[in-house]
């Protein structure tokens, strides 16, 4: 799979089911009453609409070759993988929130992904100068 776009994409209908799933099969809900879990849920899915958005467009303009939005995708990937570890960390300091091994486990995993993805679009990248070419248009 050589499309980092695809990738991308294949990714976050990963987040997606698994967020779906989080979010429906949690007592959330039932704890924060029907109208406060429906802005939730509206927030939620606007939230990941837009970060979807802005990483696929990057995402497409770095498999275009555009350096700039290699650099942009890059940052993207990387402040993703810090946001994962530090909602952990967040979510562990939060009272009345259990987390358990696979938590951590899950937030490490995706992590982890999201820097693949930025070192896969530096490594997949046919011209590896940092300069931009004509080709790459910059």
């Amino acid at each position: 799979m050589k499309s980092i776009f695809t990738i991308y994409v294949v990714w976050h209908v990963i987040l997606a089911l698994h967020g779906i799933w989080v979010v429906f099969t949690s007592e959330f809900g039932e704890k924060v009453g029907e109208e406060a879990f429906r802005s939730y849920v509206i927030m939620f899915y606007l939230g990941f609409l837009l970060f979807f958005a802005l990483g696929a467009v990057l995402a497409w303009f770095t498999q275009k070759q555009k350096l700039w939005a290699l650099w942009l995708f890059s940052v993207y990937c990387i402040f993703r993988s810090i946001d994962e570890i530090w909602g952990i960390i967040v979510l562990r300091r939060m009272e009345g929130v259990a987390l358990d091994t696979s938590d951590w486990f899950k937030s490490t995993l995706a992590s982890g992904v999201w820097l693949f993805l930025a070192g896969y679009a530096w490594y997949s990248r046919p011209n590896k100068s940092l300069q931009p070419t004509a080709e790459s248009g910059g």
